[in-house]
C-alpha cells in the first residue's frame, strides 16, 4: 500500500534481470504483476519476463509472454518493438538448434536440423515481411546442404534470391548456388553461368567481387610444376603438376652440371633459369591431360618413365610447355647422400650410398 511499493517491486525484478538472474527475475516480476496487474510498470514487467525467457533459450515461453503483452497493452509504446521480438524469438527457435548441430555428434545432427528447419519455416509462415525471413530462407537451404541434398539446397537458395531479391541474402544465396555447382556437383559450366548471373544482378555485393576473381581464375590458363625431392636411381621421378585449361604439355629435359654451375655462381640459386633450349633435349615428348575438361583444375603426378625416363644419375632442367606458358623445375637423380657436422673452423662430411647404406669413397666436395 506504500506509494513506492509498485516502483520498488518492479525495481527488484528489473535488478535481477540485469544481473543475469533470469529465473529470479521471472519469479519477482510474476509476483509483481499479481499485485499490480494494471500498474504503471506492468507492461515493462511483462516485457522483461519475456526477455528473461528469451535469454534462457526458452523461446516458446518468450513468445507466449510477448503475445500476452500484445493482447493486454495494444496501445503501449513498446507494442511494435514487441512484435519484432516475437519474430526474433521464432527465428531463434531455428537458429539455436542449427548452431548446436555444428558441435553435436553425427547421430544427433539430423534431429537438430529438423528442429531448426521447423523453426525457420514458422518464421516464413508467420513473419514473412520481417528482416529475419530472408535469413531463415537462406538457412533452410543451408540445412539441405548439410544433408547433402544439393538439388534441394539449390532450389531453396533460388527461392531466397527471388523472394528476397532486395536483401543481402539474395546475393549470398546466388553465390552458394554457384559454389555448390562448382564444388559438390562438379559442374563448372553451370557454376560459371551462376557466378555470371551473380555479378550481373548484384555487381556491388561482396559475393560478386569474389565471383569475379573466380571467373578470371576459371578462364585463365595455369601451369605449375614442382619436384618435391631428389630421387635414387632405382626410383621413378615424379613431377607434381597443376594445370587449368591446358589439353597437353610438351615435356623436355636437359642434363646440367651442378658442379659447373656452382663454380660459376658459387651457389645453385635460380638453377631453373639456366638457358638450355639451344641444346638438343635429352627428353622431348608430348603428354596429354587425362580426361581434360575446360575450366577444371587438374592436380596430378607426371611420372618420368618410359620415353620420359631420365637416364642414369645426374641433374636435369625439366620444362613443361604449352602455347602460352612454360614451367621449369630441377630434377636430381643420385644415390649419394651426405651428412655434415660443423664446428668452428671445420666441417665433417659423411658420404653414403643411400641405396646400399655403405660408405661412398672418392667423393669430391665443393664448399
Amino acid at each position: 500500500s506504500h506509494e513506492k511499493a509498485e516502483e520498488i517491486g518492479f525495481s527488484i525484478g528489473d535488478a535481477e534481470f540485469h544481473f543475469g538472474h533470469f529465473d529470479a527475475a521471472i519469479a519477482e516480476l510474476t509476483t509483481f504483476l499479481g499485485a499490480f496487474a494494471d500498474g504503471k510498470y506492468s507492461p515493462n514487467a511483462q516485457d522483461l519476463i519475456a526477455l528473461a525467457y528469451f535469454r534462457m533459450g526458452e523461446f516458446d515461453k518468450a513468445i507466449a509472454a510477448w503475445k500476452k503483452f500484445l493482447g493486454q497493452w495494444p496501445n503501449h509504446e513498446l507494442w511494435t518493438k514487441v512484435q519484432g521480438r516475437i519474430a526474433e524469438a521464432a527465428f531463434m527457435k531455428g537458429a539455436y538448434p542449427l548452431a548446436e548441430a555444428t558441435k553435436a555428434p553425427e547421430k544427433e545432427k539430423q534431429a537438430l536440423w529438423s528442429r531448426a528447419e521447423t523453426g525457420f519455416k514458422s518464421v516464413l509462415a508467420e513473419y514473412a515481411v520481417h528482416p529475419r525471413a530472408a535469413e531463415a530462407q537462406y538457412l533452410i537451404a543451408q540445412i539441405q546442404h548439410h544433408r547433402k541434398d544439393f538439388a534441394a539446397a539449390i532450389s531453396q537458395w533460388r527461392i531466397a534470391a527471388s523472394k528476397f531479391a532486395q536483401t543481402k541474402w539474395a546475393s549470398a544465396s546466388l553465390y552458394r548456388v554457384a559454389a555448390t555447382h562448382e564444388k559438390e556437383l562438379g559442374d563448372l559450366e553451370k557454376a560459371i553461368e551462376q557466378y555470371e548471373e551473380l555479378v550481373r544482378r548484384y555487381a556491388a555485393s561482396p559475393e560478386a567481387g569474389t565471383a569475379r576473381k573466380l571467373l578470371a581464375q576459371f578462364r585463365k590458363k595455369l601451369l605449375e610444376v614442382t619436384t618435391e625431392r631428389a630421387y635414387r636411381t632405382d626410383e621413378t621421378v615424379k613431377l607434381k603438376v597443376r594445370t587449368r585449361n591446358i589439353e597437353s604439355l610438351k615435356v623436355r629435359a636437359w642434363p646440367v652440371s651442378l658442379e659447373d654451375r656452382f663454380r660459376e655462381k658459387m651457389n645453385l640459386g635460380n638453377i631453373d633459369q639456366v638457358v638450355v633450349q639451344v641444346r638438343k633435349a635429352a627428353v622431348d615428348q608430348t603428354v596429354p591431360t587425362p580426361e581434360f575438361e575446360k575450366y577444371r583444375l587438374f592436380e596430378r603426378e607426371v611420372a618420368l618413365d618410359g620415353e620420359l625416363a631420365l637416364k642414369g644419375p645426374g641433374a636435369w632442367i625439366v620444362t613443361l610447355q604449352e602455347k602460352d606458358l612454360t614451367a621449369t623445375t630441377l630434377v636430381v637423380v643420385s644415390d649419394l647422400a651426405i651428412v655434415t657436422k660443423e664446428s668452428p673452423g671445420q666441417t665433417l662430411v659423411f658420404a653414403v650410398n643411400e641405396r646400399t647404406g655403405t660408405p661412398w669413397s672418392g667423393v669430391d666436395l665443393s664448399l
